[in-house]
């Protein structure tokens, strides 16, 4: 199963990343979160990949909508943590205090 747990140290990712080759390009393709690196060598794609991660984790937490991302690409939070009860304001609201301690995943 694919994960993204969000706690007070940072950010784990773990999710299918497909690689494949086109032409003379490797490609680094993530499905679930439709994100795509690309190299003339394996290596170089996988890098590239880790810099789009990065990118994209970067830029949606910067701007709040990290969540809103994962949840219209078909994640959905934990169990447990939609049962925390912390609903009382929208995460743009709670600024980026709703980013500790949140679990996400995706079939």
């Amino acid at each position: 199963m694919n994960t993204i747990e969000i706690n007070n140290t940072g950010i784990k990712v773990d999710v299918s990343v497909f690689l494949f080759k086109e032409d003379d390009v490797f490609h680094a393709y993530c499905p679930e979160l439709d994100l795509i690196g690309y190299d003339y060598t394996e290596e170089g794609a996988k890098k590239s990949f880790e810099f789009v991660l990065k990118d994209y984790l970067d830029y949606t937490v910067e701007n709040g909508t990290l969540e809103q991302d994962l949840l219209n690409h078909g994640w959905r939070k934990s169990k447990s943590e939609r049962d925390r009860g912390d609903s009382s304001s929208s995460p743009i609201e709670r600024g980026t205090s709703w980013l500790r301690n949140n679990s996400y995943f995706c079939n």
